[in-house]
């Protein structure tokens, strides 16, 4: 019997968070076999901390998001299998010890990637959601392809796995502070107001339709909390959170304009990557 043996390559993106990626890399760096970094011309140590990890980097021109860099990122790796982490992500301790073992069997049973729960922490609270917020951050490279700005899932080719949510976990640092999340966010939303071009929510579609979006954001905030009620009293800040970020985007949407509304349908249909190459 020939015992296969799956090495994994690691995926993360940077631009000046040199302590960041430390911490990351520390955390990662003796259960991958290869670690690529992509950094987008940073000006502090961030190259030189990977570097120190005996990490790949490559260096690309900055573009405010990491979308164009993904599919590069993915060329760039020697093993078929990769773990894919922003620099504010973790493993959870369980999810972490038995990441080998995960892989030798996702790819020993055929599988082509595998859905993790996403864990938000804020001022080192975890909140679990009622609504598992799902993403494919363990994938056979040769199956998967990104098409879109922010928040997206990639289009997977093959069977997708699906890991206990409670049990193995991504957990996101989202900082100790509620301004600064909001503040990161608004340059999110920014960008989702050019990648959406129909919504998938009825509510929403009908408020982007009318053009009420700007005056509803308790309607939102109430859709999103009946939808995905908080399981705890520490996740309804999180939950309300959720809901002025929707608003944010669908009032951006709003005012975007013909030419926005044009480039929106183009990303949607063929993804960014192509869009840029124009």
């Amino acid at each position: 019997m020939v015992l296969i043996v799956v090495k994994i390559s690691f995926v993360t993106f940077t631009r000046n968070c040199a302590k960041e990626l430390e911490m990351l890399l520390k955390h990662v760096h003796d259960i991958v076999d290869e670690i690529i970094v992509v950094d987008g011309m940073s000006t502090d140590d961030t190259r030189e901390v990977a570097v120190s990890y005996d990490a790949k980097v490559f260096v690309r021109k900055p573009r405010g998001h990491v979308e164009p860099d993904r599919m590069f990122a993915l060329r760039m790796c020697s093993y078929d299998w990769v773990l894919y982490l922003d620099v504010d992500e973790r493993l959870c301790l369980r999810l972490k010890h038995e990441l080998r073992e995960i892989v030798e069997k996702l790819h020993k049973q055929g599988y082509a990637a595998t859905r993790v729960n996403s864990v938000p922490v804020i001022k080192g609270k975890p909140i679990f959601r009622k609504v598992i917020p799902w993403q494919i951050r363990i994938f056979n490279r040769h199956h998967v392809k990104y098409k879109g700005i922010v928040h997206e899932l990639p289009n997977v080719r093959g069977r997708v796995a699906e890991l206990n949510p409670y049990e193995y976990y991504i957990i996101h640092l989202k900082g100790d502070s509620w301004f600064k999340l909001w503040k990161h966010s608004v340059k999110y939303a920014y960008l989702e107001r050019i990648e959406i071009h129909r919504m998938g929510n009825y509510i929403e579609r009908a408020l982007l339709t009318t053009r009420l979006a700007p005056l509803a954001t308790s309607v939102i905030i109430a859709e999103k909390l009946v939808r995905n009620p908080p399981l705890t009293m520490n996740s309804f800040p999180h939950a309300l959170f959720q809901g002025l970020y929707r608003s944010l985007v669908l009032t951006l949407m709003t005012f975007r304009g013909k030419r926005r509304e044009r480039i929106s349908k183009y990303i949607q249909r063929f993804g960014l990557i192509p869009l840029l190459k124009q």
